[in-house]
């Protein structure tokens, strides 16, 4: 066993050096521990910190617990035993926790004052390594990642703790859970993947993160925010920069009231995006704003950024993804692979990139899927995936209003294209040949396509085999932002309209309603109100069982809306196409 020889006291470890690679072990203690900030740490193979203190009631005098300090700790619930019992303290800038569990099973969380653990235990469960602990000061800076969420033994995630605004909580599962929404998990979709929660404190020292919402990449699409692509050059007092060159404390220019002062780099995030891992999404190509797209020197060189970078137009952030015309400005499909960096200052604001105005990092949530971010465990392909709806917001900590509405941009991007003209460059047109036909069909799980066999007004009528209990209702899609051109916001992959269908079983007649609510169903966009709603393109229809001795039963699909979508090749919009 060995013990970090310091001044403070931090933990006995029995292997490991504390890197990411090989973190400290950690050893059995009864009393609470410290973890030595930036390094990392590992409670596994039956270790225990703390002291379980159980009465009839609960777990809430248990003792001893670990201060994380700016650490990084993963916790695996292996089924041999690990566990801490009484606090786990997060605070400290940077504080990390992964909870593993290899167990397959829930445990009931005894340590939640008030509940009585003697009533066979209630609806909240927990990890079974956190049974007995209490997680205390989850604030802003700290993060926690849940992994391999077990199914079986609860729908409700119950940690215990005091949590305050801006904490993040991650949480990773498989697509065999089977979850519903309540206050502890308000998320009722059972895809697979990583989630962000945003954790809102409401006093006390118990709280369940209530009222919270899993956030997704905007209407649907792969987005990496704002950030600059290598060789970007970043004015700053001496000069200008290459971007990843800057280190902690460079001074980087800032435009305040029209004014240039210097703000020290709080903060470079690194990460690299691969085009064909996110499915060649438009949005995840990097957008390249040509020299002098929006006037002299503005910017001086060519200028490549992330689609969600936002430009500073008359005191006004706009999203350079709305700005997009082929021409001065155009997404490039050349660079399919790339690294990128965020500039963060301590505070949002207007810098200097290649002459332009832009926009500082806006830590809202995303901070962990960068490279070099603390919070390891949370970056699979592209550093993540996902954005957590936590941190800073632009509502209350931007350097200037954030603006997407069509009234507000569409002007600006005209005067856009309409300076490229003068500059010789031949803005594309949205004319791309279109259609209103949704070719529509039924796909039944096992691939088989089934086509209308009858289509009157707005009705298509499918003849279903008994077999099949469950169908994807497919067609073409088409984005509004793609239809109506960039500056228009709406991006999500919008399918069909869907109002009523209707299952003829021999003489039985029923209409499938499940649609027509709130309900998350997998691939239908949210539900709007009114008859109907929108598809994504393939949305699951479940028919449930035929009755006996029936060799098919007939489907009646009612479409509202459908169209315009582009043909063929043409799927994407010509103004999004370099």
């Amino acid at each position: 066993m060995v013990t970090q020889a310091t001044s403070t006291q931090y933990a006995a470890y029995t292997a490991g050096n504390g890197t990411e690679s090989d973190p400290y072990v950690l050893a059995s203690n009864s009393g609470t521990i410290t973890l030595e900030s930036g390094k990392y740490y590992v409670l596994e193979n039956g270790a225990t910190i703390g002291t379980a203190i159980i009465n009839e009631y609960n777990a809430s005098g248990s003792t001893g617990g670990i201060n994380v300090n700016g650490g990084h700790l993963t916790i695996d619930s292996d089924g041999k035993g690990t566990s801490v019992a009484g606090k786990i303290d997060m605070s400290g800038q940077g504080s990390s926790l992964v909870l593993n569990n290899d167990t397959g099973k829930w445990s009931y969380e005894a340590n939640l004052v008030g509940e009585d653990i003697s009533a066979g235990g209630d609806q909240y469960y927990t990890y079974p390594a956190l049974q007995n602990a209490t997680i205390t000061n989850f604030g802003s800076g700290a993060s926690m990642c849940t992994n391999d969420i077990p199914g079986g033994f609860g729908t409700s995630i119950g940690i215990a703790g005091s949590y305050t605004d801006s904490s993040t909580f991650i949480l990773k599962k498989s697509d065999s859970i089977i979850v519903n929404p309540s206050d502890s998990n308000p998320h009722a979709n059972n895809a697979a993947g990583y989630y962000g929660v945003s954790v809102t404190g409401v006093g006390g020292t118990y709280s369940h993160p209530t009222s919270t919402t899993y956030f997704y990449p905007q209407n649907g699409g792969n987005c990496i925010d704002g950030c600059f692509l290598p060789g970007t050059h970043i004015l700053t007092r001496d000069g200008e920069k290459q971007v990843e060159t800057l280190v902690e404390g460079d001074e980087i220019a800032v435009i305040e009231n029209g004014q240039t002062v210097f703000r020290p780099l709080a903060w470079l995030g690194r990460s690299h995006a691969d085009v064909a891992a996110l499915g060649f999404d438009v949005d995840a190509y990097p957008v390249r704003i040509r020299k002098d797209a929006f006037g002299e020197g503005a910017p001086h060189r060519d200028l490549l950024v992330t689609s969600e970078h936002c430009i500073h137009i008359d005191g006004k952030f706009v999203p350079v993804r709305m700005l997009v015309n082929g021409a001065s400005i155009l997404i490039d499909r050349s660079i399919a692979a790339f690294d990128f960096y965020h500039v963060e200052l301590e505070q949002h604001g207007v810098i200097v990139s290649e002459g332009l105005e832009t926009e500082s990092y806006l830590d809202t949530g995303n901070r962990g899927t960068f490279e070099n971010s603390p919070i390891r465990a949370l970056r699979p392909h592209f550093a993540g995936g996902f954005v957590i709806n936590g941190g800073k917001s632009w509502q209350r900590d931007a350097g200037a209003p954030l603006v997407t509405d069509q009234a507000t941009v569409e002007p600006i991007w005209k005067a856009v294209a309409a300076r490229a003209e003068t500059l010789g460059l031949s803005v594309a047109d949205n004319a791309a040949e279109t259609t209103n036909d949704p070719d529509i069909r039924l796909v039944a799980e096992d691939g088989r396509e089934i086509r209308a066999v009858r289509h009157t007004g707005n009705t298509y009528s499918f003849m279903v085999p008994s077999t099949v209990s469950d169908v994807r209702i497919v067609s073409r899609t088409a984005r509004p932002s793609e239809m109506i051109g960039p500056f228009c916001d709406d991006r999500r992959d919008l399918g069909v309209v869907v109002g009523e269908v209707v299952v003829t079983n021999g003489r039985d007649r029923s209409v499938l309603t499940d649609h027509l609510s709130d309900a998350d169903i997998s691939g239908w966009q949210a539900y709007e109100g009114g008859v109907g709603r929108w598809t994504s393109g393939n949305a699951l229809l479940s028919l449930g069982n035929a009755g006996e001795g029936l060799f098919a039963r007939m489907v009646e699909v009612e479409v509202l809306v459908a169209g315009p979508y582009h043909v063929g090749d043409s799927a994407q919009a010509a103004v999004q196409v370099a």
